[in-house]
């Protein structure tokens, strides 16, 4: 105030949005755009079935037949929404695949089919003879000393297409995940139970491998787990005792995963997936084939082991021909003409030619696709029975 006069008061400012809010509502908008946007992909990739790549059929290293096959091999016509996946669980110390699976996904009719192939099996791939389970580190080393940029996927490329070719069918995607990653998803979804009809107990410290598992019914953690699916010891088939003990977790996993599989735990398992899996599948694939494994029945999911006998001892395990050829042609064949027989495994690399006696088991007569065929369901409501070696461990 001034001479009694009051003093005007300025305007007063008003006050300019805080920097903050400005960043929150940014933020906030964002997150709300991207959500949207992911849970759009989601959902679009839950619905839309995967493209598939033209295939043809494969004629032999020479590309030539002296038999007529009635179709054009280019213009193959697909059986719709049927797919076929190469599975390998990998031993990252001995690097050998011990895990080799083939697994088909009718999404059309809601039926799996998983092939088991035991490690011993014999097999060629370009021209070196020995285990399946030895084929992967193989290829990964050739790779490495070829500078390939990606050793571990061309290796897996390779592997896929040398089953692909000798099976003629169309194996359209591979996975193989590590022991670590095993053991994690396990524990994601709260351990898995299984009914052990035997005491386990088995240690190789060179494989950093210890087993303790009593008979029973009990709730296996992911260290315990992998140690049930990798015992042999005492079962009296060794691998073919193996390869059944495996059936018997796989059918409890599945109806534990898919019971126990929630919001809360399956960012983990998916991270762990992605972390310790390396497969040709994309993000959008995944999703699709995760949900529509929700709709499988558990006596819609076969489950089967290669049909074959043990050579030299058990040394190696021959493949029987005549019996695989009708199991890839019932339930890996993804196209409606049927594979030619003269055109199943026409390179012979699941036998020598020129061993006679290995030759004889190759073409022996096995068993019926029915004899070697149980669902996920009857594993789960009636196991397996698995014979064991009387002098190493007795039955409880």
């Amino acid at each position: 105030m001034q001479n009694g006069k009051r003093t005007p008061q300025r305007g007063r400012r008003k006050k300019a949005p805080r920097i903050g809010l400005i960043i929150l509502l940014t933020v906030l908008t964002i997150t709300v755009l991207c959500s949207i946007f992911c849970i759009g992909y989601i959902i679009h990739s839950a619905y839309k079935t995967p493209d598939t790549e033209p295939h043809s059929l494969y004629t032999g290293e020479t590309g030539n037949s002296d038999d007529p096959i009635n179709i054009d091999p280019g213009n193959l016509k697909r059986k719709k929404n049927c797919f076929n996946f190469l599975l390998l669980g990998l031993d990252k110390v001995s690097g050998s695949t011990d895990v080799v699976m083939l697994f088909n996904f009718d999404t059309e009719s809601g039926r799996a089919t998983l092939l088991q192939i035991p490690r011993d099996t014999y097999i060629k791939v370009d021209g070196t003879g020995g285990k399946i389970n030895t084929v992967f580190a193989r290829l990964r080393n050739r790779a490495v000393k070829n500078g390939a940029s990606d050793p571990v996927k061309t290796a897996l490329e390779q592997y896929k297409a040398a089953l692909q070719n000798s099976l003629n069918i169309k194996i359209d995607y591979y996975a193989m995940i590590d022991l670590s990653g095993f053991r994690n998803i396990v524990d994601h979804i709260g351990g898995v139970t299984v009914t052990l009809p035997y005491d386990l107990d088995y240690e190789d410290p060179d494989q950093d491998l210890y087993i303790h598992l009593n008979a029973g019914t009990q709730k296996l953690n992911g260290t315990q787990a992998e140690g049930f699916v990798r015992f042999r010891y005492a079962y009296a088939l060794a691998d073919i005792g193996r390869v059944d003990a495996q059936k018997i977790f796989m059918s409890a996993f599945i109806r534990q995963f898919r019971e126990n599989l929630t919001a809360a735990t399956a960012p983990a398992v998916i991270t762990d997936l992605f972390q310790y899996v390396t497969t040709s599948l994309e993000l959008s694939e995944c999703i699709y084939f995760a949900k529509q494994s929700f709709g499988i029945d558990m006596s819609n999911i076969r489950m089967m082991t290669l049909d074959g006998d043990g050579y030299r001892g058990g040394v190696y395990y021959i493949m029987c021909r005549e019996t695989t050829l009708n199991v890839m042609n019932m339930y890996f064949n993804v196209f409606e003409t049927p594979i030619p027989d003269r055109l199943f495994d026409i390179d012979l690399i699941f036998a020598e030619s020129e061993n006679t006696e290995m030759l004889n088991y190759y073409r022996s007569p096995g068993k019926t696709v029915d004899e070697i065929t149980k669902t996920a369901e009857d594993i789960n409501n009636n196991g397996i029975y698995i014979p064991l070696d009387p002098n190493k461990v007795e039955k409880k």
